[in-house]
């Protein structure tokens, strides 16, 4: 007989929400043990799992974008798995495997899932499980990871949820009392927290941010509210706790894929900085750093038998990094944001690091190299770029980018772009180049393939066949915040749409490889 209790409180009449986080990709992950002087595990021919992959896009993403490296995304919910199973067939993603298995399961497993792992990915999970949950991922991690191989585990933590866990408490205790599917409930417990903010409760008034929480919330889908905040388990964990719990795994925290966050000069305030550098130990130090910026959520990567790279290799490896200037920024922003706060950058030091990458991808040595040689110090060139990369106007790449097989990105891609003709959900594309996926407009996923397979045709032409695959779903242009009636109106807008495309965003999925 079936168990009938087989969510174990987990949300499961809804999907999850579709995203993706560059923080799970190979070449990120490497950058960041590399900031941190670790040998890595490379970037190519990897073994990569995700525990607790939900709907499976972000894992396809990975998959399609590293053709060479085996990828297995494992979740408890049928109908996730389901759906994963059906967008790599489609897609022709052979390098990619979807199980319906509980983490238990799953580090029994013999067949169709390979014996050890390089890396292996929780993005939403480890603090929404129970603390015998928690051990059946330390149990998979214990088996399953390869000596030296990387776990990247993120979390809410404390302090960051000290004021507003009170909030999840009522959101939860309203939507278990009433009726209705999870997203009538969700409203429900949103009425009332409204409705408790608005009239200036004594929690709100002595919690100055649990009213801006709230405000926040209702205007996040109530699918992500769910599954953030309706699990019977919900944990969020002080980073010494996680580092404890994880050391049962032998694994050793390392770096932040929170790129700013490795940086301490990035991620304390000043007036705290003697006060963080002087901790006795790497666990008190972070505990420190998550006090001193209120964090609520951390990324952090562990390592299976860490070992430091002594000066020069460390040096050496770093410089061979490969980097990528997604998209310059026009005008620069005077700030730019870092875990701290924000930083000004010198302007003649950003000039000099954007004109290095403004070639295509290139080697971090060859990017202080030539900044270096356009008068900027050499000690400057690193936490410039640790901003830009924080920020995401530069990325990690792979280092083999020009001899990738493109294909399976490219096919994805297409699907990706049929998807978005009925509907705005799949907002990434496959990166191949950057070994990961890109955020793209929505006309631009749209638009940009086609281009991409007919480039010859004038921009009415592709106009007119949007406008057939947007009317066909029932979708409007809009103009003004009015949507657009008459057709030939509405094609002589996007043909404005495709001739910009054609110009800007074909040529930047290009340069990424997203298209052919």
């Amino acid at each position: 007989m079936a168990n009938p209790n087989w969510a174990s409180g987990y949300v499961s009449d809804i999907a999850y929400t579709l995203g993706f986080y560059r923080e799970m990709a190979p070449t990120l992950i490497d950058y960041a043990l590399a900031l941190n002087g670790q040998p890595g595990v490379g970037q190519s021919g990897l073994n990569y799992c995700e525990l607790g992959c939900g709907r499976g896009y972000g894992t396809a993403l990975l998959a399609a974008a590293n053709p060479d490296c085996t990828f297995v995304g494992i979740d408890f919910n049928p109908a996730h798995i389901g759906e994963a199973r059906a967008l790599a067939q489609k897609a022709g993603l052979t390098n990619l495997t979807f199980l319906e298995a509980s983490f238990a399961d799953a580090a029994r497993m013999t067949d169709g899932v390979p014996d050890a792992f390089e890396i292996v990915a929780l993005h939403g999970v480890y603090s929404w499980v129970s603390a015998e949950v928690r051990e059946d991922i330390h149990e998979f991690l214990r088996k399953r990871l390869v000596p030296g191989g990387v776990a990247y585990v993120s979390y809410n933590t404390y302090p960051g949820w000290s004021a507003q866990a009170p909030l999840r408490e009522m959101l939860k205790a309203v939507a278990d009392r009433s009726t209705g599917d999870t997203l009538k409930r969700v409203n429900a417990g949103r009425a009332v927290l409204t409705k408790l903010a608005q009239a200036q409760s004594g929690f709100v008034a002595s919690n100055p941010g649990a009213k801006r929480r709230v405000e926040v919330m209702g205007s996040q889908d109530p699918a992500y509210i769910a599954h953030e905040f309706l699990n019977r388990d919900w944990h969020p964990l002080y980073v010494t706790q996680a580092m404890a719990d994880l050391s049962e795994a032998k694994l050793s925290y390392v770096a932040s894929a929170t790129i700013g966050e490795n940086r301490l000069n990035l991620s304390v305030p000043a007036d705290l900085m003697d006060t963080v550098q002087s901790a006795p130990d790497v666990a008190m130090r972070e505990l420190l750093r998550d006090y001193a910026i209120n964090k609520q959520f951390r990324r952090d990567i562990y390592v299976k038998g860490a070992s430091q790279l002594g000066a020069a290799d460390a040096r050496k490896r770093y410089d061979g990094l490969t980097l990528m200037l997604l998209d310059r920024p026009d005008p620069a922003p005077e700030e730019w944001q870092i875990p701290a706060g924000t930083a000004r950058v010198k302007p003649e030091v950003l000039d000099s690091i954007l004109a290095a990458l403004s070639a295509g991808p290139t080697t971090l040595g060859e990017v202080r190299a030539k900044a270096v040689a356009a008068g900027t110090a050499d000690a400057d060139v690193p936490a410039v770029l640790d901003i830009l990369v924080h920020n995401g106007v530069v990325l990690p790449a792979r280092s083999d980018h020009a001899t990738l097989d493109r294909k399976p990105a490219h096919r994805l891609n297409q699907v990706l772009a049929e998807l978005a003709g009925k509907d705005d959900t799949h907002r990434f594309l496959a990166a191949p180049v950057l070994g990961s996926a890109v955020g793209v407009s929505h006309f631009d996923r749209i638009v940009a393939p086609k281009l991409a397979q007919d480039e010859a045709s004038d921009d009415v032409t592709h106009a007119k066949a949007v406008y057939e695959i947007l009317e066909s779903s029932g979708k409007r242009i809009m103009r003004d915040g009015k949507p657009v009636d008459d057709p030939t109106t509405a094609v002589s807008e996007l043909t404005g749409v495709v001739a910009g495309s054609r110009r800007q965003g074909l040529q930047r999925l290009r340069a990424l490889g997203a298209v052919s």
